[in-house]
């Protein structure tokens, strides 16, 4: 992680349209089918800028469908590279979750699904958690190459997400700290777009 850059979770507009999919039984059941289906030579039936850009399914805008195409999931000038092809994790990584939300007892809803991006590290993977009545997804990225200390970048953003961390504040290499732990801590909570 670059210098200066915490790690951030968040929902964002897509995770949050993602989430409406979700939890909606039939747009679910939808998603974990077009998700899966494969042609007869075993190719998948549909990309998933092609599932994403369904306005019927996820409702998503032109700008936010092209986004994830081109920041997330370009082989070249993607925000992540050398972790390429991501969109084969992202989809085998929402299949799986489907699937571990599926309940087995009969007359059973399958388990809620909410998702969160979780910005950190140098990986680049799917992980779902199935706790007690719920399954929580992570969409585990490196962060992307905007740093989030860039006004600019949130311009219009003043909602507050419901997700809030503790961490250590930044210190740069060769700093030692000096004062008390809980100097040494800030609380934040990441704003959302309108």
């Amino acid at each position: 992680m670059p210098a200066g850059m915490p790690g951030i979770v968040a929902k964002g507009q897509i995770v949050r349209a993602l989430d409406a999919v979700l939890d909606d039984r039939a747009k679910r059941a939808e998603l974990h089918t077009r998700l899966s289906a494969k042609e007869s030579n075993g190719a998948f039936a549909e990309s998933l800028i092609e599932i994403a850009s369904d306005s019927n399914l996820f409702g998503l805008s032109r700008q936010e469908v092209q986004h994830l195409k081109e920041d997330w999931f370009a082989l070249q000038g993607s925000y992540w590279p050398r972790h390429q092809p991501t969109a084969i994790v992202v989809r085998l990584g929402l299949i799986q979750a489907i699937e571990v939300a599926r309940r087995t007892e009969p007359n059973q809803e399958d388990w809620p699904i909410d998702c969160y991006w979780v910005c950190t590290g140098d990986a680049f993977q799917v992980t779902a958690c199935a706790g007690p009545g719920q399954i929580t997804v992570m969409l585990l990225t490196p962060p992307p190459p905007v740093s989030d200390r860039i006004p600019s970048t949130y311009t219009g953003w003043t909602k507050t997400e419901a997700i809030y961390t503790a961490r250590p504040r930044s210190r740069g290499p060769g700093e030692h700290q000096t004062s008390a732990d809980q100097d040494y801590v800030e609380f934040v909570q990441p704003l959302r777009e309108n």
